[in-house]
Order: C-alpha cells, then sequence, then structure tokens
C-alpha cells in the first residue's frame, strides 16, 4: 500500500511540474530537475552534447543511491514504472516476466551510447522520462483541454442565469500536435507487451533500468532469504522483474529486483525480508552483474553505424524555437521530451516526423501555419532541460531571429490576382512588410525588408491563402548561438530590429500607396487588430 501511494504521488507531482509549466508562467527549474533524474536521459545528453549541466546531477545521484536501494526507483518513483504497474493491474497476465528479453535493454543503452558518442542524439527513442513527459504533454494534455472546455459548455447555461461572467467568458484552447499518432501507438504497445508479462517494458527494454543495474548488483537493502524458505517458488511466479530463480528461490537477480517486495507479500514461511537477517541464508544469492556484455557491445556498434550514416553536415533548413543553438549543437542536445511544444501558448511549436532524418526526429520545430511566435515568449526556453533553447529575455529575445519571411508571388492575391489585401502588413509586428507600387499592378504589393524580419510567422499565419500560405518563413538568415549577445550579433549582420507596438497603416511610417483614391480601402482583414496587440 505504501508503495502504491508514493508512486501515485510521484506521477502527479511530474505531471504537476509540467503542467504548471504549461498553464502558468512559474519557474520551470523543478521540472528541469525532475526530468533530469533519468540517468539515460541525462548521460546521453551530456556525452552527445558534450556537455554538463547542473540539471543533470540528480541522475549522478540516482546512479549512486543503486549501491544503497538497487533500483528502488523503478519500483517506487518513476512515473513511466507507475503507468506500465496501471496497465498491467488491468491487463498484464499474472505470471512473472520471463528472461527471454531481458538482455534487449542492454542493446538500446549500447545504440543510444554509441550514436551519443558521435554526438547524434538517440534518446528520444527509449528514455522514460522523455517518452512519459511526451505522453502528458503531447496526449494528455490536450485531451484534459477537451474535456474541460466540454464542461464549460455543459454548464455556460447555468452560469448566464446565474450571472457567473467568469464562466460564461471562459475559454480552453484544445491545442493539436503532431506525432500524436506515435505516442498513442507505442501506448498500444505497452498494453500489448502486458499481455506477455507484467513489467515487461521495465524489464526487458528501458535503458534508464540498463543504467541503474551497473550499480544495483548487490545494494545494502535487497532481497535476503531465511533457511525457512520451504523452495514452494511462490516468489519466483509472482515477481514482476523475474529477478528470482525459479529453481533456486535463494539466488535474486538484485540488478533487476524494483524492491517491490510481492515476494515477501506470499511467502507463506516468512522467509523473505529486505533487511539484514540473523538467519539468512549464505551466498550465493544473485547472478552477479550484467550479464548482457555482448549485446550491450552490438548495440554499441548499431549505434555507432548508425551515428555514421546522419553524420552529415547539419543544415539550418527546419525552422526552430527562438533561442535555439546552431543546428547540430540543438540535435545533440534536445532529448526530445516536447515540453517546449507543450508549453507554447500559441500551439507554434510542432515536433517534426517529416524529411528530418532520423537524427531529427521528434524535435521542435516552429511551425507558422499553425502558430505564431510571440516576440516577447521564452517559455521554450525556460522549460529546456539540456539548454538545446536558451531562455532569453528583453532586447537579446527580439533579435533571436529564427528567420525570414519570403512572399510566394505565383501565391499572393496582391501579386498574382492583382486583388487588394494587406493582411501580412497589417498583422507584421516589426513593420516588416512594405506596400509599393510595381508597373502593371492596379493595387500596391507586398515587400519583405529581411533586416527588420525576425521570422516571428505572424503573417503566414494570418494570410487569407491557406495550404500552403502565399507568406512563408525560411531559416534563411536564422541568427542562433553558443554564446554571445544577440543583439550584437544581430547588429553586425546589419539587421535593424524594432518591435512596433501600433502596426502602422498603409501611407504611413514610409509605406508607399498608389495615388488612386480606389486603392487605399481596407484590405481583407485590414479592420482586424493584429494578434497580441491592442487597438
Amino acid at each position: 500500500m505504501l508503495r502504491r501511494a508514493v508512486q501515485i504521488a510521484s506521477l502527479v507531482a511530474f505531471a504537476v511540474l509540467l503542467g504548471a509549466a504549461i498553464v502558468t508562467n512559474s519557474d520551470t527549474t523543478a521540472f528541469e530537475w525532475v526530468l533530469g533524474a533519468d540517468p539515460s536521459l541525462s548521460l546521453m545528453s551530456a556525452i552527445s552534447g558534450r556537455v554538463f549541466m547542473a540539471a543533470f546531477i540528480p541522475a549522478v545521484v540516482l546512479m549512486a543511491l543503486g549501491f544503497v536501494v538497487g533500483r528502488g526507483f523503478c519500483g517506487y518513483v518513476c512515473p513511466m514504472g507507475t503507468c506500465v504497474d496501471g496497465i498491467d493491474h488491468v491487463i498484464a497476465a499474472k505470471r512473472s516476466t520471463g528472461n527471454r528479453w531481458r538482455n534487449a535493454k542492454y542493446v538500446i543503452l549500447g545504440l543510444m551510447l554509441g550514436a551519443a558518442a558521435l554526438g547524434v542524439s538517440l534518446v528520444y527513442l527509449a528514455s522514460p522520462f522523455s517518452l512519459i513527459a511526451r505522453i502528458l504533454g503531447i496526449v494528455v494534455y490536450p485531451v484534459l483541454s477537451a474535456l474541460t472546455e466540454a464542461g464549460l459548455w455543459a454548464v455556460r447555461p447555468v452560469a448566464e442565469l446565474a450571472d457567473w461572467n467568469a464562466v460564461v467568458f471562459a475559454k480552453v484552447e484544445t491545442p493539436s500536435f503532431d506525432t500524436q499518432l506515435f505516442l498513442l501507438v507505442f501506448l498500444g504497445g505497452l498494453v500489448a507487451a502486458a499481455r506477455v508479462a507484467p513489467r515487461f517494458w521495465c524489464a526487458n527494454l528501458c535503458p534508464a533500468g540498463a543504467m541503474l543495474a551497473l550499480t544495483s548488483w548487490r545494494p545494502v537493502v535487497r532481497r535476503r532469504v531465511s533457511q525457512a524458505c520451504g523452495g514452494c517458488a511462490k516468489c519466483a511466479d509472482v515477481c514482476p522483474m523475474g529477478a528470482i530463480d525459479p529453481d533456486d528461490q535463494f539466488v535474486t537477480r538484485h540488478d533487476e529486483c524494483i524492491l517491490c517486495r510481492t515476494c515477501q507479500s506470499v511467502c507463506p514461511k516468512g522467509a523473505v525480508s529486505f533487511l539484514p537477517s540473523p538467519e539468512e541464508v549464505a551466498p550465493p544469492e544473485s547472478a552477479g552483474i550484467i550479464v548482457g556484455r555482448r549485446q550491450f557491445v552490438l548495440g554499441g556498434l548499431a549505434g555507432l553505424g548508425t551515428a555514421g550514416t546522419t553524420l552529415v553536415k547539419a543544415e539550418e533548413h527546419r525552422l526552430r524555437p527562438p533561442g535555439a543553438v546552431p543546428e547540430a549543437d540543438f540535435l545533440a542536445r534536445c532529448v526530445r521530451c516536447a515540453a517546449c511544444v507543450a508549453v507554447c501558448p500559441q500551439n507554434a511549436l510542432q515536433p517534426l516526423y517529416d524529411a528530418t532524418g532520423m537524427s531529427g526526429l521528434f524535435s521542435p520545430g516552429l511551425v507558422p501555419a499553425g502558430g505564431y511566435c510571440d516576440p516577447e515568449c521564452s517559455r521554450c526556453g525556460a522549460v529546456c532541460p539540456t539548454e538545446a533553447i536558451v531562455e532569453l529575455t528583453g532586447e537579446e529575445r527580439l533579435w533571436a531571429k529564427t528567420g525570414t519571411a519570403e512572399i510566394v508571388r505565383e501565391d499572393c492575391l496582391a501579386w498574382e490576382n492583382k486583388e487588394k489585401c494587406m493582411v501580412c502588413d497589417e498583422v507584421c509586428p516589426f513593420d516588416a512588410v512594405v506596400f509599393k507600387i510595381e508597373p502593371d499592378h492596379p493595387v500596391t504589393v507586398p515587400h519583405v525588408e529581411e533586416n527588420k524580419c525576425v521570422g516571428c510567422g505572424y503573417c503566414e499565419n494570418a494570410c487569407p491563402v491557406k495550404r500552403p500560405a502565399a507568406i512563408r518563413v525560411a531559416p534563411k538568415n536564422a541568427v542562433r548561438l553558443m554564446a554571445g549577445s544577440y543583439v550584437a550579433e544581430g547588429r553586425k549582420r546589419g539587421l535593424d530590429i524594432a518591435l512596433d507596438a501600433t502596426p502602422p497603416l498603409p501611407g504611413q511610417n514610409g509605406v508607399e500607396t498608389t495615388n488612386d483614391k480606389s486603392d487605399t480601402g481596407p484590405a481583407p482583414g485590414f479592420d482586424a487588430p493584429a494578434p497580441g496587440f491592442s487597438p
């Protein structure tokens, strides 16, 4: 009962910290440190990114604790382990985990480590904290948002009668994210694995569990069997990790044991304890440390080969969040936890899956078609645990140019159809879009002043031409730094970045118009205030 309470409390705490980062502007340091407690996430990021951060310290402490409590973290604290236990409780076959796939986790660990050695991060494939953060942020969060909005809709008639204006006008936006299908398939895989054996993920596939096994081969707190044992093998039958030898119940794989104490609860003789006992039978009682050396080496070689196929020069062909470090370092550091995606208030960040290659799979990208990037927001950088995205404030944030907008003339209403449309100029918060007179055009047409554009995507998001828009943001001339000032670098490049809190009307601030009175009327959507600004 105590174990279940600790597990539920740990999962709730993880979800609350992530939820606080999503719906509030609270300090996210605690969440970053919790995320860094995953040994596989921290170690692989430190190796691939060639950096060690304070957020990785919890993982070091956790590995050291393995000498004392073994893999107790897996059995009591890990949120992924709690979810797996929940699935097992409903679905799992009631028998212990076998040994057939046990060493697969060392293949996965070796694969990730081999790739990290060449600067390629594959941590997103199996890191439990990266996966659970993605599941909560990309799948659970939108579902809860939709349910909340449905609840508000249901009580709104009552709220109107009671004059509860806070409820009447409340609205909860439901974000949508790419790669949700992948996560649903992954969850389906966990359910299917539960039919094979309980704790299948933890025992056979989890790389964090494989790392903790390195220091858990003979912990201080471990399973001990006294001479009262009658050899009924009930303990081996119920062990969810398959850590007990069914032929000799005195033998325990301590590097697999998660201290769940299930064996102790079923022992009819009371022979099992997890503290020193005067009646304890002398060793052998452990199968020793890693027996999957060969699998680990094979996995490492596979990781080196996989990384080798991606060792091409990292080109900045994708829009990244503001403050993202240069592409090669970004991909090496990013753990694909999707925390930045979930906290984006405009739903502008998405996990990428197409045309990214394996090294860029599920990494966050800026997709203006889905939402614009608020030039005064840096929540993505605040929540990033590995500083793949640096938190910027003030002038530094404004000058973090993510790309440049470009007019696709053949799709533009003004250029191609010769229709009056000034939406891109209307919404641009940097006055980077200007309308000019061009020969053979009865209306003024848009041009982008590249030295003023920061690639925020307001224009692309608001463009009345859809799928794709007639003005699109490309990562051209993006400013991405490992260190130094964005303002200084921008000025060095000749940029002229200034936030215009009141976007100009046509004919003001240097925007040219024709002398034709018929061309001075409002463009489609021009009477609406720019997103994020008050009229």
